[in-house]
């Protein structure tokens, strides 16, 4: 056997993610000699490589290079015109056979027949950057399914579904998947999801990472999540972006998961998606450090829910699609969680309805050191139904209204009331001239310390709004009066409110009054 000593340094250039000068120049020299015919050895078996060092062996170049695997010693092009769909095929085939790792180099690799891998224990399918391995299917039916597969990781690799009429990019399922990687790649244009991960409630996946991904608009065909996740535990969701191209083609959701519990979602952010994200069944989860942002519609969704917190997110600018009409976070059904130090807020104008609303049988929450800012109606809006809400160290701002600390109940005119009117509003929004139909039963015992108005215009001069807290049928002696010129008012008082008290502001403008719309705040604390 004759003796040629390898290079010392590492196969790929970690600077250009192309074979290093060295390597190229020793293969070259190897295919040489072994092409000459001139008494060197005939077989890559029979050159030495010696890796150096104390303690190294000798041991042949082709033991060294199987290590791993390459498409490309399967026949794949990656011209982006040459189907190499049987290539990777095989390529992942004799992987599994031989517990190997599969390298994706340089190269758009066109794979118009779906990939399957089931019951590989180890599978690794790594790129060379998103940027430069590229896997391109223009035909319907998913990329690459995993069945059944665990303890691998998928790295590197932009995954492109441009053309395809039906398709996820990545779709892992079966009853035993559980321990995978998904990190630092791109899903982008899959009619269906770029990632659908596939539990069930009987088998359910546990102990997956999906960490800086970027999603892009993925799911505008046919209305599916960019990320789409059922029954997936003790899993970390992190850094990953959900958005779009720049382009009027919103996802339906950037993040959809389903029964994914015990997890960390943190450092996500996700823009110009319809909905960001929406959770549901999700318990015991941490949600960190993420941005909800610039979506059409709501920004964050959480249903049915327990066991939560919810720490420094921010969510803001949503509602994109029309002013007003859409909160930025809507929660239904959760409880026994907490909401600390996350900001809302518009980078320009005040968009959403509601900053946060509190909906059918949400209780046992605490609300701490969070920043209200830029809504059309109110900050807060909860349920009749929710109860054990604990307020505090929250910082509302509503246009040049002062910020104060507290729990708020918002009420709307939601439209202008004449002159010479006696209404009353409600907390659920809009005005009545009967007051049963305007109060609202309060979820707690409490004091009412604050009333803010404010008022669309002014009542002119000579001329007033006045605004009562009522109890039932009995008016308190927190009583606000807007006159003449001003448009915004604020009271102090101390008010005890009892569980179910029934509550309405009573509304009075003078004969001469202008017509006007008002929103106001009740602040009440424990």
């Amino acid at each position: 056997m004759t003796q040629i000593p390898a290079p010392r340094v590492p196969l790929i250039n970690a600077d250009t993610g192309l074979i290093s000068r060295e390597w190229f120049r020793f293969f070259n020299y190897v295919y040489e000699q072994l092409g000459a015919g001139t008494g060197y050895a005939q077989s890559s078996a029979d050159v030495s490589y010696d890796e150096g060092g104390t303690g190294a062996v000798l041991r042949s170049v082709q033991n060294k290079l199987r290590e791993s695997v390459s498409v490309k010693d399967f026949g794949a092009v990656g011209d982006g015109v040459t189907n190499d769909s049987a290539s990777f095929q095989a390529a992942l085939n004799y992987c599994k056979t031989a517990f190997l790792a599969l390298i994706i180099p340089a190269g758009t690799y066109l794979l118009n027949t779906s990939i399957t891998v089931s019951s590989f224990a180890g599978v690794e399918i790594i790129g060379e950057g998103i940027n430069i391995t590229k896997l391109r299917k223009t035909s319907a039916g998913d990329m690459l399914t995993l069945t059944n597969c665990s303890r691998g990781t998928i790295s590197g690799i932009a995954f492109d579904g441009t053309g395809m009429s039906s398709g996820n990019g990545i779709v892992i399922d079966g009853t035993t998947s559980g321990v995978i990687t998904i990190r630092n790649n791109q899903f982008a244009y899959f009619p269906d999801s770029g990632l659908y991960i596939n539990g069930l409630v009987a088998t359910q996946f546990s102990s997956l990472i999906i960490e800086n991904n970027l999603f892009l608009t993925n799911g505008v065909t046919n209305s599916k999540p960019q990320l789409k996740a059922n029954y997936c535990n003790d899993t970390k969701w992190i850094g990953n972006q959900f958005g779009n191209d720049g382009s009027a083609n919103y996802a339906p959701y950037g993040a959809y998961l389903f029964s994914c519990s015990a997890g960390d979602y943190s450092n996500n952010y996700h823009w110009n998606n319809l909905v960001g994200g929406y959770y549901e069944q999700n318990n015991y989860v941490r949600y960190a450090e993420n941005r909800w942002e610039t979506n059409q519609r709501q920004g964050i969704q959480i249903k049915n829910s327990t066991l939560c917190s919810f720490i420094g997110n921010h969510i803001h600018t949503n509602s994109q699609a029309s002013s007003g009409t859409y909160n930025s976070m809507e929660v239904v059904n959760f409880s026994e969680s907490s909401f600390v130090g996350n900001l809302f807020y518009s980078f320009s104008v005040s968009l959403t309805n509601y900053n946060l609303t509190l909906d059918a049988a949400c209780n046992s929450l605490l609300i701490d050191s969070n920043f209200f800012s830029d809504y059309t109606t109110a900050p807060v809006l909860f349920d009749a139904t929710s109860y054990e809400l604990k307020f505090k160290n929250n910082l509302p701002r509503q246009l040049s209204l002062d910020r104060v600390v507290g729990m708020w109940l918002p009420f709307n005119s939601k439209g202008g009331i004449a002159a010479g009117s006696t209404l009353y509003m409600g907390a659920s929004g809009g005005s009545s001239a009967t007051i049963f139909d305007a109060q609202t039963p309060m979820p707690l015992t409490c004091v009412a310390t604050r009333l803010r108005i404010l008022s669309s215009a002014a009542p002119s001069a000579g001329q007033s709004y006045t605004f009562t807290l009522m109890i039932g049928n009995t008016p308190t002696a927190l009583v606000a009066t807007i006159s003449n010129t001003a448009q915004n008012i604020e009271v102090i008082g101390l008010i005890p409110l009892a569980t179910a008290d029934m509550i309405s502001i009573k509304v009075v403008t003078s004969a001469g009054a202008t017509v006007a719309s008002f929103s106001g705040l009740l602040v009440i604390e424990d």
